[in-house]
């Protein structure tokens, strides 16, 4: 019976657990923390949003994402289905995303527990890995623990990146695969909020809106949320990777945000004048006017930026002929389609919901083995691939779990 290593029990490490476990190998799981699962029990804002049905090799980023688009060749979100009813969970979905039909992260751990239960994967928690050695008997795990070493036929890395680590010196990933002569490309955070320097985040602290962010020609659109240092959200996050990349090159970008992204500039012209008796618009001021476009708090903002003054009324915001909006209001409604934000940092590793970076693609191949160092395998967040929101990082962890645990548990040659 082949003995198999699991480093790391996020949701990677525990699928590889689960299907070494079924290919009739000795599993050994392998958690740092007090539990396993602890991130994936949060995931999604509880929901765990596992996968999606929009799955494309686009939603990825990485130095080869060629091999983001191998991975989904061999996992679909119809094999993610399957993955996840053969622990228990039954599925919905939502806009694409694949969820639990109860809409609990917390099910999806306690599913993945009793199935490992089941295979009788042995599970042992508060165990640091430092480092690794191989000799002809196979692989000895040195940790900083009361057992300090393990030996296994093979062992598995699935222990995550840097993100939302905030003890730097107990991640050894990095430095395991380094010292065993792999190219590890540094990590930098991704799905992070952005901080920028407006001058009038205080003024827009709380606020949340529907709302696109524009960088480089790439557009993201959902729910912004404003911070008293900058913005965040979902289409925040998913941009933040490539302005994350040039905040390496620049002091400081210009992010542009669309605050009504349903509407066209002419129509919201065509809103403020229709219906609007001129004779009464002498004292509908602007902070009133905008009442029913933007939430309160942006107003003052919007205004600002487009040199608006609070008292001007709409009769203010007309031509001569009282018929048309001016000039100077169509700029205001201009701002509120465009809206420049400075942004001059991205949210650090530690704040970071995933992390680029990692191990360089090239040096595992398609069952995810080290092609160093055989029967060494790598998953998930270590690898140097990151996905977008909405189930593609927890798709891809599966993907890469299932099939190294698979691989390693079915002895596949490869390697040095």
């Amino acid at each position: 019976m082949k003995n198999i290593l699991i480093v790391g029990g996020g949701a990677s490490g525990m699928a590889a657990a689960i299907s070494a476990a079924r290919e009739g190998a000795s599993v050994t799981l392998l958690e740092k923390k007090e539990q396993v699962g602890k991130k994936l029990s949060v995931t999604g804002n509880g929901r765990c949003n596992f996968s999606n049905l929009a799955m494309s090799a686009d939603r990825y980023h990485g130095h080869d994402v060629s091999f983001a688009a191998k991975v989904l060749e061999h996992f679909r979100p119809e094999d993610a289905i399957n993955f996840m009813r053969s622990i228990g969970i039954l599925e919905t979905e939502k806009n694409g995303g694949l969820y639990p039909v109860n809409l609990q992260a917390q099910a999806v751990t306690s599913a993945l527990l009793a199935e490992m239960k089941r295979l009788n994967v042995q599970i042992l928690t508060g165990v640091n890995v430092m480092d690794l050695r191989k000799d002809k008997a196979g692989f000895c795990v040195y940790t900083d623990g009361e057992t300090s070493e393990f030996r296994a036929d093979a062992v598995i890395l699935s222990c995550g990146s840097e993100a939302g680590v905030r003890d730097k010196k107990a991640f050894s990933a990095y430095g395991i695969l380094k010292r065993s002569g792999h190219r590890i490309y540094p990590p930098m955070p991704v799905l992070v909020p952005l901080y920028g320097k407006n001058g009038m985040e205080e003024w827009w602290n709380g606020v949340r809106m529907t709302g696109s962010v524009s960088f480089n020609g790439r557009t993201e659109r959902g729910e912004l949320q404003m911070t008293g240092e900058g913005i965040s959200g979902i289409p925040v996050f998913q941009i933040s990777h490539v302005v994350g990349e040039a905040l390496t090159k620049e002091r400081e970008v210009t992010i542009t945000l669309d605050l009504l992204p349903e509407y066209t500039e002419s129509e919201i012209c065509d809103f403020l004048l229709s219906g609007t008796d001129m004779k009464k618009a002498e004292t509908y001021s602007a902070q009133e006017a905008f009442s029913g476009i933007l939430p309160k708090k942006m107003i003052p903002v919007v205004l600002k930026k487009a040199g608006f003054k609070r008292e001007y009324t709409l009769f203010d915001m007309t031509d001569a002929n009282r018929i048309k909006l001016s000039e100077a209001a169509r700029k205001l409604i201009h701002v509120m389609k465009e809206f420049p934000y400075t942004v001059y940092a991205a949210g650090d590793l530690a704040a970071a919901q995933a992390a680029a970076g990692g191990l360089a693609v090239s040096e595992v191949d398609d069952d995810m083995q080290s092609r160093k160092l055989s029967g060494l395998y790598v998953t998930g967040e270590l690898l140097d691939i990151d996905g977008a929101c909405g189930g593609y990082n927890l798709h891809f962890a599966w993907a890469t779990g299932i099939r190294a645990g698979i691989s390693a548990a079915r002895g596949i040659k490869g390697g040095k």
